[in-house]
């Protein structure tokens, strides 16, 4: 299958896609019944970036995407596209959403089985009224820059997953759209495909001066392509910011938990800026924490990244370091790592290691990390029950 990048670089004179516009939020509310799947939110996304809504299901990021998209309907808030007001609850102001100047990507693609791909391409041109000659040329255009030269009369039921989602993209971008909305465009592929398509579509996206919006579940997608993650929790943000910031520095114990692989041990502060482990108090790790927050006698999580540890079949030597045993209880090979289950003190945890070292079950790990390493939070604070 041809590449997105050669194909973009071959088709250097083709500009499908407008001005990216800002988007910004303010106050969205959506409920259904008793229950605010959106719960006021406010964002404030840049043209031209590739703002990503994380979250597990539930958490309200598909019901946003829909309302910025005019798929929904608001109970509250306002929606502004560049200087185009879209929506506007206290305003009474709902602009349709063939009038919004989006693209959207479903996670099902939407094609129409009856149709090939140039007319599943050429829709939107031909509802918005463009002559013939210039639906050709452009759908055309549009086919090359995702990679489907000479696929045109081709029915649409009769290609791979890959190939219709990249139908759907050229249908996006067919009419020049301001702001493209990505709904879970790659869960429907199998885990190869997903690689392959994640970097296709960050290169077609360095491309393209359009502003988009993409919603996942899935941590490595949100990572690889975004310029900036907002995590959401039941209907509300947790946390803005790029993938490092997030990654590196969470601001909440959700998106500590939700974002990447965390080891998580239960303790009590014994001392200011130190934790004894629960179920084996001797144990102790050194912390940097926020005394407002944390007093002496308080329980607490303090959670570290596996890949800032260190392992050691035997306890290392020398004062000061931070350093916490694991009995292996079950061991499973996942290919290029095994996870480890035991036990710190009281507290289940899983750890990923190198195929390159084996424990068995029975013994001990040693980890080690800095102070740095770890992020504190109240016990009542962790969020155990994340899974999508």
């Amino acid at each position: 299958m041809t590449d997105l990048v050669d194909t973009a670089q071959r088709a250097s004179t083709v500009s499908l896609t407008g001005t990216g516009a800002a988007v910004r939020i303010e106050g969205l509310l959506k409920t259904f019944g008793s229950v605010a799947a959106v719960d006021h939110i406010n964002l404030d996304i840049k043209a031209g970036e590739f703002f990503t809504l994380l979250g597990p299901s539930g958490c309200g990021k598909t019901t946003t995407l829909r309302m910025i998209g005019g798929l929904e309907r608001p109970d509250a808030g306002k929606v502004t596209v560049g200087d185009d007001v879209v929506v506007s609850v206290s305003d009474r102001r709902f602009v349709q959403p063939d009038k919004r100047d989006m693209g959207m990507v479903f996670q099902s693609y939407a094609l129409w089985p009856h149709m090939t791909v140039f007319e599943n391409v050429a829709y939107p041109l031909k509802m918005r009224g463009l002559k013939k000659a210039d639906i050709g040329d452009r759908v055309e255009e549009s086919l090359r820059l995702v990679g489907l030269e000479g696929f045109s009369s081709r029915p649409s039921p009769l290609l791979s997953g890959g190939q219709q989602q990249r139908v759907a993209l050229a249908r996006a971008l067919v009419y020049s759209p301001r702001v493209l909305l990505l709904d879970e465009p790659l869960s429907n592929l199998d885990a190869k495909l997903r690689v392959t398509m994640r970097q296709e579509l960050k290169d077609l996206q360095s491309r393209v001066d359009v502003t988009m919006i993409y919603v996942t579940h899935d941590q490595t997608e949100a990572l690889s392509l975004s310029d900036r993650i907002a995590i959401m929790n039941s209907g509300r943000v947790e946390q803005i910011g790029t993938p490092e910031q997030i990654y590196l520095h969470p601001a909440t114990a959700f998106a500590q938990d939700f974002l990447g692989q965390t080891i998580s041990i239960g303790g009590i502060v014994i001392e200011q800026g130190v934790v004894a482990v629960a179920g084996d108090q001797e144990n102790q790790i050194h912390v940097t924490m926020d005394p407002s927050k944390m007093a002496v006698g308080d329980e607490v999580t303090v959670a570290i990244r596996p890949e800032q540890m260190l392992t050691y079949d035997t306890p290392p030597s020398g004062e000061g370091r931070n350093i916490v045993r694991l009995v292996v209880q079950e061991v499973t090979f996942v290919g290029d790592r095994y996870e480890y289950k035991g036990q710190i003190g009281d507290t289940e945890a899983v750890i990923p290691l190198p195929a390159t070292k084996r424990y068995a079950v029975g013994e001990t790990v040693y980890l080690e990390f800095p102070e740095a390493a770890a992020v504190v939070w109240p016990r009542g604070a962790q969020v155990a029950d994340h899974i999508d």
